[in-house]
């Protein structure tokens, strides 16, 4: 239990750390309005979330739940490569509505936040695979590979943010984001790598031959989402 659950228990507090700390940093350093824009340019980034976040709920007791090493191995990469897919076209949708979506919903006054969101539109979709794997981590056995890749995320958005955030300000704080989520996931992908045997490519995008195999699975797992 202690080795599940205290890597577990840490790996959230990098985990928020990640998520708030431009915006922690922002409120200190930067002018208020600035802080107003990036949080409405958050917003919009992390749209796409919520359903990404679903999907790892489900990985996760699979995962756990199968004996089969191989089997666990199989289960995880069909998520992971599902999640892809889902990430990317909810990123791209996103990237495409945002310029139009933004200044509709909370004013023209918010405009000048569309640059930093199609950033963080980007980002999100990558973090939303993030989500899924670090789900996917857990029900393998290993939620210290989650710890370290939020604590590699930490570092990697910490140096960032101090080098870009002041004579950048939105585009600094959202490139911050952005590398720091690309570090995660770098670091999520190898540890699964190394734990499932499997290839990058294996892992993180569908083959062509099973195309029809990975959308049956999407609406499968979907299914049992909007169940839950």
């Amino acid at each position: 239990m202690l080795r599940f659950g205290l890597p577990s228990a840490e790996s959230s507090i990098p985990q928020m750390l990640n998520v708030r700390l431009d915006q922690l940093l922002m409120g200190a350093l930067l002018p208020a309005p600035m802080l107003g824009l990036y949080a409405v340019a958050v917003a919009c980034g992390n749209a796409a979330s919520p359903l990404l976040n679903a999907f790892g709920k489900v990985i996760f007791p699979r995962a756990a739940a199968e004996g089969d090493p191989a089997a666990r191995a199989r289960i995880f990469a069909e998520g992971s490569r599902t999640a892809g897919v889902v990430a990317g076209a909810s990123a791209l949708a996103l990237f495409a509505l945002t310029p139009w979506a933004l200044p509709f919903l909370f004013g023209a006054e918010f405009a000048a936040a569309v640059p930093a969101a199609l950033i963080l539109v980007i980002a999100g979709g990558a973090a939303g695979v993030n989500l899924v794997l670090e789900e996917g981590l857990r029900g393998l056995g290993r939620p210290v590979a989650v710890l370290w890749a939020e604590l590699a995320g930490l570092v990697v958005t910490g140096t960032a943010l101090l080098f870009l955030l002041r004579p950048m300000g939105l585009i600094g704080a959202a490139l911050a984001n952005f590398c720091g989520v690309a570090a995660i996931l770098i670091v999520l992908v190898w540890q699964a790598r190394a734990l499932t045997g499997l290839s990058v490519f294996r892992l993180l995008l569908p083959r062509p031959a099973g195309a029809r195999a990975s959308w049956q699975r999407l609406r499968q797992i979907l299914g049992e989402v909007f169940q839950k």
